[in-house]
């Protein structure tokens, strides 16, 4: 069976309609993508990482394993802070021996991280708000 055009068009009408869908959904599809590219990546594997390496050493890992274990095989935000707030294993494990109790406490964090993170990536981004695209005009 042969498409049926407009009279007034020389494309089939499914044609010029697809191009409209395409054309329509493009720039929620573009807004929704750089909407995702500003929020946060909220990662927290390097905080399960560090209790497994806590409680398998009863709570006093040494800073060998510490380093090791937890901040060579960090991520990038790991790695960063390691870098530009000289934390080592070494330090770590001096942390935990003066304040034993802190790291103890701390580890009921764990249980509210996944909720912390659906919270900040349905936050508005401060990016957006205060930040205008390169090309808007005011």
């Amino acid at each position: 069976m042969p498409e049926r055009t407009h009279p007034r068009f020389t494309r089939p009408l499914p044609a010029r309609a697809l191009a409209l869908l395409v054309l329509l959904a493009w720039p929620a599809s573009a807004s929704a993508a750089a909407d995702a590219a500003l929020r946060p990546v909220i990662r927290t594997a390097d905080v399960a990482r560090f209790y497994k390496i806590y409680e398998a050493a009863g709570g006093h890992p040494t800073a060998e394993e510490l380093q090791a274990d937890y901040i060579d095989p960090g991520s990038p935000g790991l790695l960063h802070l390691s870098e530009i707030r000289n934390v080592t294993g070494q330090t770590i494990a001096k942390a935990l021996a003066a304040h034993p109790q802190i790291f103890s406490d701390a580890k009921r964090c764990m249980a509210v991280l996944p909720s912390v993170r659906g919270r900040v990536t349905q936050a508005p981004s401060p990016c957006t708000t205060f930040i205008p695209a390169p090309n808007s005009r005011r």
